[in-house]
């Protein structure tokens, strides 16, 4: 820059408060998006799908005391881990097509395939407890599998 140009201001962050001339300064509730007045807030909002974690003990209790079912793995998703099963049970299918599966809920070191058989308890998906997720899952399948610790493909 020569001595003869005016200094040029910082190009501001796209997030920072309109109003307010200085760019490194945020209000106490988060930054404003230039884009919209509302402010733009880091929260997660909460999954609706229990995980073992997350499960109650009641919760917990009740899917351990409950009967057995048979179905198969209709598509599992390593890196997202979860997937889903159908019932092999006709009656069950009319109850629930597909039953939402997360990895916290596979019993065994392997990684559940497409049309692996396999062996699940049924847990209640809260707030509205009106749809199951399959818990306690076990392969039931003897072919080869990758285990959870090698490299996914």
């Amino acid at each position: 820059m020569s001595d003869g140009e005016p200094a040029q201001a910082p190009h501001p962050s796209p997030l920072h408060n309109v109003a307010d001339p200085n760019p490194n300064h945020h209000p106490p509730h988060g930054p404003v998006s230039p884009i919209s007045p509302t402010v733009l807030k880091s929260f997660l909002i909460p999954s609706p799908v229990t995980t073992r974690r997350t499960r109650t003990q009641s919760q917990s209790q009740r899917a351990a005391e409950g009967p057995h079912y048979k179905g198969h793995v209709v598509d599992f998703c390593r890196n997202k881990g979860h997937g889903f099963v159908t019932p092999d049970d006709p009656k069950e299918r009319l109850i629930q097509e597909k039953l939402f599966v997360h990895v916290s809920d596979i019993d065994g070191d392997f990684i559940p395939e497409a049309g692996d058989l396999i062996e699940y308890k049924k847990c209640l998906i809260p707030p509205k407890n009106d749809k199951y997720q399959a818990v306690h899952l076990r392969i039931l399948s003897s072919s080869a599998h990758q285990r959870w610790d090698s490299p996914s493909k």
